[in-house]
């Protein structure tokens, strides 16, 4: 036979069947989001550092000038080197699903079957690629042009196309790691082919990538960069030329940064929504034990102790959490494929089924039962505390809260409100302390929506910072360098051409302290370019008539913390060093990007003896507000043109394609962000919803009566509507003075994360109007229920109602 205690906490539970689903829902939701968020960032921090590890990847990776297999012999003495591997890297061009060429980047090894650094994933088709195919990667290829047959255009050096096969699409980890593209989401196309196929793509084989790996410490930068000096050393002794080399750690994943980034972020959310969650659940136990306080009197009165009674509700609310936590287990575990679906698709990470692991089960369990039992301690030692009388009377101590106040009073002096809208007002106001719970609940639920929006905007703008540095309309790159007197001859004949500017650029070695180095980036516009506008930390930017002096980018604070305008660095370009003196420390967008200089770009030409000639040409058009589409149209002009003339274009890209890929770059972030957003409305939505419930129910009595003097079905829904709206309405307006802190908060922590610099906050109105409209939907939506059921109730029903 069950015990008496247990048969009352069956008889609570079975009882009031909505009641028990609220509380069910309150805690389920708040486990589902921590749960689905922790887990997502426990098994995709696991997915990147091992199978990253899985795929060995290069931690040394040099650009060399052109060497034979028997180059790399005495690369593979060194001590600390584990393996050496050569490759051929070349670049093309591809068409585009808009028709345009863009570039590819060709890697061949000399032998498919001796290749065992920087593995790829085979996603579909055969790999290794057969004589005259490629394997694409799978990030880029939405943007090409694949034709039914599985072939794809391909542009050669001497201009001529042909339609290549594709045997594979394959997902490259490694993309990004060697920095020379500027990271993941700047890099080209990316495809593999063979060593004979080169030459039908008329390219010459060698050996021009090198890629090494360690036999110890290959999570140890320090150390990489030490044997990355050591083998370039070694390559140069011997009479070669290392370009530029990147180190990178065995489980150190290129776009680990933004994983990092959102696991913080969506650690603070997920924490917030257990929160609300917690008030939920006060509300509703306070909703129960206020309708149970004659019953905890007479259990009172036949000898049960205030603990005995405490224990009571305690076990049901932990009743309450078990059934949740079963609950949420797999909507955890789906959510979590669905965050890690979109991790793959934006930033490189594998595709994995999702797992539900072992410390994610064990937290949830822990939150399960700590989570009710901290939430439902106040409301239920106030009941089991209150004494015999005032229970067995009836009149809880919150009853005060029944008397009508000032402010119903002054409503009442108002004319023209209905008597359902007086109604509504004062059961509103009726019970303080569930309105405020209620209250605080969407309050947050909508500052966070808010919030989430002006985040999205904030980051977005801080993107069209990279305009900045890109003011071009259109960057030319040849193939070959020409005279820049020429290239500037022949794009003036277009009517809509501007200006004309030769670029310079190189990639070098920063010399640090302890004698490793790291590869940088130097960008050199020419002389009062008209093209960059640098959004200076300190110093200076670069003037006509320096020679050594040279503008880095806030990166270079991660190697050299103590840097300051007026410091030198000491360079190393084609295989010489040189102190340069840092002028400026400018903003560009952090962790985002390597680390990226500019200097004079008649100083730089001279010292990598460019002879007046110019890779990299920038173009301004006549009009000075042309769109992405216009940019990208302009560019077309400008290539047919050039191409008529003979020249060997590159690419030519578009001065706001820069910053279209970056803000894609965080689209995965932002819309993880809206994902919980909407998460935590739906909290906000159960709370209104209980509430509702729980009014309602507390009146059912006096509907009976409102039914018996004549009121029909349309009165009751409208006083019960009206009330949700009202709520909804009021917490609208707490929601948009919340968000503002809350906005800079939420900005500035993704914003440092991921660019080591505050976001200026952008309050939009869309996020304010997009709350009303949603917060009114939701209002009336968790209205709908409790007022269909109080309007569904007969009178002799409600009059019976005890």
């Amino acid at each position: 036979m069950i015990p008496p205690r247990w048969q009352k906490i069956l008889s609570d539970f079975i009882g009031n069947p909505t009641r028990s689903v609220l509380v069910i829902l309150s805690i389920a939701v708040g486990l589902f989001a921590m749960g689905a968020i922790n887990n997502t960032r426990l098994q995709a921090a696991q997915l990147m550092a091992n199978n990253y590890a899985a795929v060995n990847p290069a931690n040394v990776i040099l650009y060399t000038s052109p060497l034979r297999e028997v180059d790399l012999e005495p690369l593979r003495r060194l001590d600390g080197v584990a393996q050496v591997e050569g490759m051929h890297s070349a670049t093309l061009r591809i068409r585009n699903n808009e028709g345009d060429w863009v570039r590819l980047s060709v890697l061949a090894p000399p032998d498919y079957a001796e290749k065992e650094i920087n593995q790829v994933l085979v996603m579909q088709g055969t790999y290794p690629p057969a004589e005259r195919t490629v394997a694409i990667d799978q990030y880029k290829l939405k943007e090409l042009t694949v034709f039914p047959d599985r072939t794809v255009e391909i542009q050669l050096p001497s201009g001529r196309v042909r339609r290549v096969p594709m045997s594979a699409v394959v997902q490259d980890q490694t993309i990004g790691a060697s920095r020379a593209d500027g990271g993941f989401f700047l890099a080209p196309a990316q495809a593999f082919t063979t060593w004979e196929t080169l030459e039908w793509l008329e390219i010459d084989p060698c050996i021009n990538l090198v890629y090494v790996t360690a036999s110890r410490d290959a999570d140890n930068p320090d150390y990489l960069r030490q044997l990355g000096r050591q083998v370039a050393d070694e390559l140069e002794s011997n009479g070669h030329v290392v370009i530029s080399y990147a180190v990178n750690g065995r489980h150190d994943h290129p776009n680990s940064n933004y994983t990092e980034a959102l696991s913080s972020i969506l650690i603070l959310l997920s924490l917030l929504v257990l929160f609300l969650s917690g008030f939920l659940i006060t509300n509703t136990l306070q909703a129960l034990l206020a309708q149970q306080v004659q019953q905890i009197g007479v259990m009172k009165s036949v000898g049960a102790t205030s603990g005995q009674i405490a224990l009571l509700y305690l076990s049901l609310i932990e009743l309450y959490g078990l059934i949740a936590f079963a609950l949420s287990l797999a909507p955890t575990r789906w959510m979590t494929g669905v965050f890690l679906n979109l991790l793959h698709g934006g930033i490189n990470t594998p595709l994995a089924e999702p797992q539900l692991l072992p410390e994610t089960r064990l937290w949830m369990g822990i939150l399960a039962l700590a989570v009710p039992a901290l939430a439902g301690s106040a409301p239920i030692l106030r009941a089991a505390n209150i004494s015999v009388r005032e229970a067995l009377s009836g009149v809880a101590p919150q009853s005060a809260a029944l008397r009508e106040g000032r402010l119903m009073r002054r409503l009442r002096q108002i004319r023209g409100l209905s008597r359902p809208l007086l109604i509504s007002l004062r059961n509103t106001f009726r019970k303080r302390l569930r309105l405020i719970l209620t209250l605080i609940t969407l309050t947050l639920g909508g500052a966070i929506f808010i919030a989430t929006l002006n985040t999205r905007v904030s980051l977005q703008n801080y993107i069209e910072r990279l305009r900045y540095y890109f003011l071009a309309d259109v960057s030319i790159t040849f193939q070959v360098p020409y005279r820049l007197s020429e290239v500037r001859h022949d794009l003036m004949s277009l009517p809509d051409v501007s200006v004309v500017e030769g670029w310079n650029g190189a990639r070098a070695e920063l010399v640090l302290p302890n004698g490793t180095g790291e590869s940088i980036t130097v960008i050199a516009p020419p002389e009062g370019s008209q093209m960059v506008r640098p959004i200076l930390l300190s110093g200076r930017w670069i003037q006509p008539g320096d020679r050594y002096a040279i503008a880095v980018s806030e990166r270079f604070l991660d190697l050299l913390p103590d840097l300051s305008p007026g410091d030198t660095i000491r360079l190393r370009i084609n295989d010489r060093e040189r102190e340069w003196t840092v002028v400026g420390i400018f903003q560009l967008v952090g962790k985002s990007a390597g680390f990226l200089s500019y200097a004079n770009g008649e100083a730089l030409g001279a010292e990598i003896h460019q002879g007046g000639r110019f890779t990299n040409v920038r173009v301004l058009s006549t009009n000075p507000n042309l769109t992405l589409e216009e940019q990208k149209e302009f560019g077309r002009r400008v290539e047919q043109l050039l191409e008529d003339r003979g020249y060997r274009v590159d690419e030519v890209t578009a001065g706001l394609r820069l910053k279209e890929i970056s803000a894609n770059g965080l689209n995965i972030l932002t819309a993880v962000l809206l994902l919980l957003s909407a998460l935590i409305a739906a909290v906000g939505s159960i709370g209104l919803m209980g509430t509702m419930s729980m009014n309602v129910l507390e009146r059912t009595r006096e509907i009976g009566v409102m039914r018996a003097i004549g009121a029909d079905d349309r009165h009751v829904l409208n006083i019960v509507l009206g009330e949700g709206m009202l709520i909804g309405l009021i917490s609208w307006a707490l929601s948009v003075l919340s968000a503002l802190p809350i906005s800079k908060l939420l900005a500035n922590s993704i914003s440092y994360a991921l660019f080591e610099a505050p976001a200026t906050l952008t309050f939009t109105p869309t996020s304010v109007v997009l709350w009303l409209g949603a917060v009114l939907v939701l209002s009336v939506v968790a209205s709908a229920v409790p007022a269909r059921s109080a309007a569904r109730l007969t009178i002799r029903e409600v009059l019976s109602y005890e």
